[in-house]
């Protein structure tokens, strides 16, 4: 006799995160990406990136968003990874390098991107 055992494919449910290197305590702006939460300020990231600028230039609608702590909580789509690497580069100024003009990751182990960044001749 050959028995079926249900397996469950629902996603097992992670509760949401702090990056503590990206969690400032009197930021204005939570920032979740997958299971990542970023405390971070506004009008920083939308000085330095248009997407953010446009983004924020309205407040949001006060019912249906999550808030915490007075501050509106953002879904973004990308990668939490990508977005840690992304804010580290605007935060954090010992996280980035420059060479020739163009700035990249300043890590102790760098990706194929980064030595080919860094292979770009200077001008």
């Amino acid at each position: 006799m050959v028995t079926h055992q249900e397996t469950s494919s629902a996603p097992v449910a992670t509760e949401p995160k702090r990056v503590e290197e990206l969690w400032f305590d009197d930021g204005n702006l939570i920032l979740k990406a997958e299971t990542s939460l970023f405390r971070v300020y506004g009008g920083f990231l939308a000085a330095r990136s248009s997407v953010f600028r446009d983004m924020l230039t309205f407040p949001p609608p006060e019912e249906g968003n999550a808030t915490f702590d007075g501050c509106p909580i953002v879904t973004v789509y990308d990668a939490a990874a990508d977005l840690t690497r992304f804010l580290k580069a605007i935060f954090d100024s010992r996280w980035v390098a420059f060479f020739g003009g163009i700035i990249v990751p300043n890590t102790d182990s760098p990706t194929p991107a980064t030595l080919s960044l860094r292979q770009l001749p200077q001008t």
